[in-house]
């Protein structure tokens, strides 16, 4: 079965070449909700042809969430997860058309993540094709909105994930094509000063000045940061006043926290509250909100057995597979945090995300269109 998966790949990369250039060339940036759904019209004809059912989640701003499932006849669920939205606004892709150069596809959103996007197509296309069925359901879930954190979407992969044995996340490879086994948690807090305005010339000591009250609570924020641990506090956007003259009465400030697991997160939250309820200067009062909004993604046994797996299909086409932990957070936090064992970066090999230089290594393409079939036929193997 591995041979013939291999052929039919190979004998097929004209088509998954033309779909690449396709979804590429379609601006479907998150507020671009149009564009998002011809991607998935798209997407779900191929997988309709493959013999999968599709459930719409129609949003009324966003993109609509697909979620498509083909039922064989072994054991053991896998769930494939991609998001179809990019950060490029309308009419990045007349400016940047996909295109080939040097072994490299260029083009907004090639990376990240239309490339994977194919991957998780034509990897389910193979297993049709050659009419392999040993699994119990084969999942496809395509959303809309994860550059801006999943918010309507999370609920249905949490649900899907909850019903999965295993799960592949089709976010970007790394450079040297490691698979990601482990992402920080994310979490978006803000904090609101009231203070008391005042001259600055004629009665400053009147005043309790918001700004200075947070300058001391930005401060003792930034000393939580522990670069061995990977737990980072960034307050990153800070704004308060009205005047120079007048000492300012409000300030608020945006942190972004990251950790690597859950007790960090409770910890690094009683210590921000901790740093809120304090009055540096007397009679200022501080306010903070917001929370975790992404759970941290844990290397657990689980993971640890189907990364094995994925080895060992990657021996067999003469890759050597490593894995690494990430800063950033994508929808496998959430999936792995419902307890489905997960992997995420099964797409493309590429880099500069996000940017106008943007690329994907052609041959990954392949690589990994193999790499994911291969793999999901030994799926039943590790089911208890």
């Amino acid at each position: 079965m591995k041979e013939k998966i291999v052929q039919w790949v190979d004998e097929n990369e004209p088509i998954f070449m033309k779909r690449w250039e396709r979804l590429v060339n379609i601006d479907s940036g998150t507020y671009c909700p149009e564009g998002v759904n011809q991607v998935g019209k798209i997407l779900q004809e191929v997988y309709e042809e493959s013999g999968f059912h599709f459930v719409s989640y129609p949003q009324k701003t966003l993109g609509t969430h697909l979620v498509g499932v083909r039922k064989g006849t072994g054991k053991g669920k896998l769930l494939l997860v991609g998001h179809m939205d990019t950060v490029f606004a309308e009419g990045e892709a007349a400016k940047r058309p996909f295109r080939l150069e040097a072994g490299r596809a260029y083009g907004p959103g090639v990376h990240d993540m239309k490339g994977g996007l194919v991957v998780m197509s034509a990897a389910c296309e193979a297993l049709a094709a050659c009419r392999y069925e040993d699994y119990e359901t084969l999942t496809v879930l395509l959303n809309s909105d994860e550059e801006i954190g999943s918010p309507t979407s999370r609920a249905i992969i949490e649900d899907e994930a909850k019903k999965a044995d295993y799960v592949f996340v089709f976010e970007p490879a790394r450079t040297d094509r490691s698979l990601v086994t482990a992402r920080k948690g994310v979490g978006m807090y803000g904090m609101e000063v009231e203070g008391k305005a005042a001259h600055a010339g004629a009665d400053p000591q009147a005043g309790i000045s918001a700004i200075e009250e947070l300058a001391h609570k930005t401060i003792a924020m930034h000393k939580l940061n522990n670069y061995e641990t990977g737990t980072t506090v960034n307050v990153g956007v800070v704004q308060g006043g009205t005047r120079s003259n007048v000492v300012a009465a409000a300030a608020k400030a945006d942190i972004d926290v990251r950790i690597f697991t859950p007790e960090e997160a409770q910890r690094i939250q009683e210590e921000l509250q901790k740093i809120a309820d304090k009055e540096f200067l007397p009679g200022a009062k501080t306010t903070l909100t917001g929370g975790l909004n992404r759970p941290p993604m844990v290397k657990d046994a689980g993971t640890i057995r189907l990364l094995e797996l994925v080895q060992e299909s990657g021996k067999e086409l003469g890759i050597a597979i490593t894995d690494v932990a990430s800063g950033g957070a994508s929808d496998g936090n959430f999936t792995n945090a419902v307890g489905a064992p997960t992997i995420d970066s099964m797409g493309t090999v590429g880099g500069l995300a996000h940017g106008v230089s943007e690329y994907s290594e052609v041959d990954s393409l392949l690589e990994k269109i193999k790499l994911t079939a291969l793999t999901a036929m030994k799926i039943h193997q590790i089911i208890s």
